[in-house]
């Protein structure tokens, strides 16, 4: 698989076009489909796709993703896709309409087999959409397909939905809706240390600018380091007993961990969420809470 971070002349491709910010399983039906008609027609696929965010570019906002842009082109190459453009957002693309983006840019480059999206796809500045790409087949010499929408327990597959379960901490929600449980990755960094002088020693991992947030507390998760899971109590917040620089952390405690990961990246996956953040009057207080915590996560990995 090659991935291009600008467009070029590719000529007979099948295409999926999205922005496949999450991965979810509805966005993997869109690609699988891509990928299906290529092998079928012995040609190559390819996934056009944007580095940052179209919606974000309109609106001026910093919107949150469910995954790290290397983390999405990880989870699309896995589907056997040939080829990813990964192209930034820009100005002249934000100022193409919809038919300008597919003579310019899809035609002119890849003069396009086949073209697969999501049922709620839009495009070009006048945000035209499936029944556009319908009714230009012809015109433009490509077969079109629209995924219908995905369900899950009568429950439709969306990023918007995804999001609103995390924020819930409604994580199981959050996998069936994905395909897999939501993590943060990041580099082990090196804390205060105070953990470990009361038996509760954690890796120390600055959360992801721009990957949706979870809330601030105490969960049952994993860590993934070198592709072995660990289990663990995480804590999202300030940590408010040991310190007053109000800045957000995320801290691991592994069980039965004594291992030097400083500077090791590893994945984070939140379970169940145990307690709110809290701030206690003494260490002895916080170690008495954390051994309450573990009690808890212990009794939520009896399902894992």
């Amino acid at each position: 698989m090659e991935i291009f971070r600008e467009f070029n002349t590719n000529k007979n491709l099948s295409l999926a076009l999205g922005f496949f910010d999450g991965m979810h399983i509805g966005h993997c039906c869109v690609v699988k489909n891509a990928v299906k008609f290529a092998k079928e027609n012995n040609i190559r696929s390819a996934v056009i796709t944007f580095e940052n965010s179209p919606k974000s570019f309109f609106s001026k906002t910093d919107e949150k993703t469910l995954l790290s842009i290397e983390n999405r082109l990880e989870k699309i190459s896995k589907l056997g896709v040939d080829y990813i453009y990964v192209v930034p957002f820009t100005e002249r693309l934000a100022s193409l309409c919809a038919s300008e983006y597919i003579s310019d840019v899809l035609v002119k480059n890849f003069s396009p087999r086949a073209i697969t999206t999501g049922f709620n796809h839009t495009f070009g500045k006048d945000r035209q959409g499936a029944e556009f790409l319908r009714a230009n087949q012809d015109k433009f010499n490509y077969k079109y397909y629209e995924i219908p929408p995905i369900t899950f327990c009568n429950q439709l597959v969306s990023t918007s939905e995804i999001k609103t379960a995390i924020e819930d901490n409604d994580f199981e929600k959050a996998k069936n809706l994905l395909g897999y449980y939501f993590s943060i990755s990041g580099e082990v960094i090196e804390g205060q240390k105070i953990g470990r002088t009361i038996n509760y020693p954690t890796a120390n991992i600055l959360y992801p600018t721009g990957i949706t947030d979870i809330s601030r507390g105490v969960y049952c998760g994993f860590a993934i380091i070198d592709d072995r899971p660990y289990k663990g109590i995480l804590n999202y917040g300030v940590k408010p007993t040991v310190t007053n620089k109000n800045k957000e952390i995320l801290e691991f405690n592994i069980f039965n961990f004594n291992h030097d990961i400083y500077g090791k990246t590893i994945k984070i996956i939140p379970i169940k969420k145990i307690r709110q953040e809290k701030k206690f009057a003494s260490l002895e207080e916080l170690k008495a809470q954390l051994a309450q915590d573990k009690i808890a996560a212990q009794e939520c990995f009896r399902n894992f």
